[in-house]
């Protein structure tokens, strides 16, 4: 189950079903499925072993979070567009959160999804690196290497501004 977490960890940080969703036309469903797909060794956990389910002190401080964006979307001026924020962190916080606090328990587990993330980030820089190299502009990777804008400087040269398969320059930069 460990190879299977990480996996799914690996293709979540590497941002795969939804560049695979925006970029290919893949079924929204897939990018839904693929994070969800944690549920497998946490239903294993708590189903098969008995083991109950873990409440790690970040996710008490995203519920809070949740409740503080509720009670701001109920009096915000426009609250359905205060609702998608809400419904986005719950789904991408909460939920998220509580399926790996429950999937990564043990310290090879941790193991691995860290050999996991490191992987995709090494990935995301491998394809940065080659795009600098290459010229960005002529090798999007097949949507792993997004470009955002461009910035032309005062001799006229144009350059880009890698997005990753985020699709976002700074958040990419976050990320990396």
């Amino acid at each position: 189950m460990i190879w299977f977490t990480a996996g799914i960890l690996f293709l979540v940080y590497l941002n795969a079903p939804a560049v695979a969703v925006r970029m290919h036309g893949a079924p929204f469903v897939l990018a839904a499925a693929v994070p969800l797909g944690l549920a497998i060794p946490v239903a294993h956990r708590v189903l098969v072993r008995g083991e109950p389910l873990r409440f790690a002190a970040p996710l008490i401080a995203a519920l809070g979070m949740i409740l503080v964006q509720a009670v701001s979307a109920l009096v915000a001026i426009r609250p359905q567009d205060s609702m998608d924020t809400l419904v986005t962190w719950l789904v991408e916080g909460v939920v998220l959160g509580l399926l790996v606090a429950n999937a990564v328990r043990t310290r090879s587990e941790l193991e691995s999804a860290l050999d996991a993330i490191v992987a995709a980030g090494a990935v995301m820089g491998a394809i940065a690196l080659a795009q600098q190299v290459l010229g960005a502009a002529d090798h999007p990777f097949l949507g792993f290497g997004q470009l955002d804008s461009e910035i032309t400087d005062t001799a006229g040269s144009t350059r880009y501004r890698l997005a990753g398969p985020i699709g976002e320059t700074n958040r990419f930069a976050q990320i990396m």
